[in-house]
């Protein structure tokens, strides 16, 4: 009994005391379910950048991604309050709007009236697209040499035809070449290729070094 008195008395000399205390009120509420914004892991939640007014991004149906992204940059996040501009409504104010005409409007002063060659603006300054960046080149350098030992050029020549079209050296250090001077030298290069030095091996129809080159 005493303890229970002793309960009374403190709650009774208490200066804030409610019979029936309404919850407080979350410190961070969402601005579209008004319930607290927390820390967790499982709820996650992000503030306007403009306002400093707290979301769910389960209410604003932001996904992991976006939110993940925006968490690992130093990018900025608007609400949609924010983030849309606001339009100044004067211009449809200055517009003479008559009700049950059929006259032409007259344009107001100080406005362009508007034609088919005012509407073509050209491309937009700005775009949402990103720019595709351009490939690097296959070779950095100004002078491409190709060094190559064939064994056999004749027979793996549309092997070297591909090989040329695709990296298009300018200069090729060939060896074993296998040639023989009753092979005619067009059979192995194409048109824009000479051979610019060579020699072939007549005591055996193996090895044979060659240089060459492109035909300018």
């Amino acid at each position: 009994m005493s303890g229970l008195y002793l309960s009374q008395v403190l709650i009774h000399n208490a200066n804030d005391c409610h019979p029936n205390p309404d919850p407080r009120s979350p410190k961070f509420p969402c601005q579209v379910c008004s319930k607290a914004c927390t820390w967790s892991k499982k709820i996650r939640s992000i503030a306007c950048n403009n306002c400093e007014l707290w979301f769910h991004t389960d209410c604003l149906k932001m996904t992991s991604a976006i939110y993940d992204a925006l968490n690992n940059t130093d990018s900025s996040w608007y609400c949609c309050n924010c983030g849309i501009p606001n339009f100044n409504s004067s211009l449809f104010e200055d517009f003479p709007f008559q009700d049950n005409s059929l006259t032409t409007p007259t344009t107001p002063s100080g406005l362009h009236s508007f034609s088919s060659d005012s509407l073509s603006i050209g491309s937009p300054k700005l775009t949402s697209s990103p720019k595709r960046k351009q490939p690097k080149p296959l070779f950095e350098n100004n002078l491409r040499i190709l060094t190559i030992n064939f064994q056999s050029l004749r027979s793996k020549r549309e092997e070297l035809w591909t090989l040329l079209e695709f990296s298009t050296p300018d200069i090729i250090i060939a060896t074993e070449t296998w040639l023989q001077p009753s092979i005619y030298k067009r059979e192995v290069l194409p048109e824009n290729y000479r051979f610019a030095e060579m020699r072939d091996r007549k005591s055996s129809p193996h090895g044979g070094v060659a240089i060459i080159t492109k035909a300018d």
